[in-house]
Parts: C-alpha cells; structure tokens; sequence
C-alpha cells in the first residue's frame, strides 16, 4: 500500500498515518547517522503494534486497546553515558511506528522505532513544559529506556507539563 493510500483511508489511525507519511525522512536519517547499508530494492519492513523493552514496559502504538488508542510516550536516554545521574541526557518522544528492518547483507533485522520528538521549552511550576515538534527520527528499539505518561495542558493546545510526579512508568 502508498503513502497517498494510506493518508486517503479513512479507517487507518491518523497517527499511524502521520508515522507512514515521514517513515521515509525519519529512517533515511537513521540510516546516515548509524552507516547502515542495504540494497534499497531488497529491504523490507515488519511493524509491531507492542513490544517490550529492557526495563520490561511494553512500549505500543495501537488504534484499539481496550477501546482506546494508545501511542505511547517514551524516554531516551543518552547513549554515550554508562550511568544515569543528573546530568544525563533525556529526550521524550511519542512512538508512531514500531518495526523491524530486514536488510539484504545483514542476518539479523534491526529492531526500530519511529519517534515524533518532544521539545522542552520551560518549566512550570517546576515540571518541564514539553511541546510535539514536527521532527521524525527512527531510533534502535534498545535505546527507549521507558515509557513516560505525560499530561497535556487542556487549556493549551500542543502543550504537556512532565514533572517527577507525572512521570511514572507503566
């Protein structure tokens, strides 16, 4: 199925088809940044709607669990720190897509995320002020530490509060 069918069908989630729609900027960043190579006629997808990851949340990105959707919201962590202290780096970001990548020269598939990614613009009442951003990066599934509930202002469009409290894992 095309990109311009899948934003044409109605019964496809909006958030799924925003994740197909930049699939192919967000994987082509990865692709540079991690000297990946495949044969571009070969490669192919599997997509998930729910995995685990290393600290045993289940990350998804489903239209229907119990009757609701649920795209989760997930923390990443630097990868050049062995140790997490204050200091650390920590992105937030919502999962569109969850997949797997085959890649002709490789035996083993990579296992992906696709992430919209969270700004932190400033903090209120002493808990970061997030914002969704409009950019798109696949990031190795390893490198989520957790999933994150983060709150959104409904007063504010666009606009998420993510403080010590909020933040809890699944």
């Amino acid at each position: 199925m095309a990109v311009s069918q899948i934003k044409q069908d109605d019964d496809i989630h909006h958030l799924y088809k925003e994740g197909f729609v930049n699939l192919l900027n967000g994987f082509d960043e990865f692709i540079m940044e991690n000297d990946v190579i495949y044969d571009n006629e070969f490669g192919y997808f599997k997509i998930y709607s729910t995995v685990a990851v290393e600290s045993t949340d289940i990350i998804r990105t489903t239209e229907s669990f119990y009757g609701n959707d649920w795209f989760s919201d997930i923390a990443v962590f630097s990868s050049d720190e062995t140790e997490k202290t204050e200091e650390t780096s920590m992105w937030y970001g919502k999962a569109l897509l969850l997949l797997e990548f085959f890649p002709q020269d490789l035996s083993e598939p990579i296992n992906l995320v696709l992430v919209r990614w969270y700004n932190e613009i400033d903090e209120v009442y002493g808990c970061p002020r997030l914002q969704l951003t409009d950019q798109y990066t696949c990031i190795y599934l390893d490198s989520v530490d957790m999933s994150v509930h983060i709150v959104p202002r409904n007063n504010c469009e666009n606009d998420i509060n993510l403080g010590g409290i909020i933040i809890n894992t699944y």
